[in-house]
């Protein structure tokens, strides 16, 4: 399956750090209500930051700088014509 996806040359190290990634985005978002997942915007509050923060077990600057990049990648997103 890797192969189809361009993957087959990766390290395997270089794919459990991705895989290690994702999970913590997981639990980021998770750990977001459903009004912070459609609104970014929400997610500017430093009391949003840390209850996020805390309820994915990760520390609260993490936590921003992977909201920050989850909203980056929905404007991108949102570029692409359908």
């Amino acid at each position: 399956m890797l192969s189809m996806l361009g993957l087959a040359d990766t390290p395997k190290e270089v794919i459990e750090q991705s895989e290690a990634k994702m999970k913590k985005y997981k639990a980021i978002i998770s750990s977001m209500t459903p009004e912070e997942r459609k609104d970014e915007k929400l997610m500017h509050d430093a009391s949003r930051i840390k209850r996020v923060a805390k309820g994915s077990g990760d520390n609260r600057k993490r936590c921003a700088r992977a909201t920050e990049r989850l909203c980056k990648d929905e404007e991108i997103a949102q570029c692409i014509p359908e």
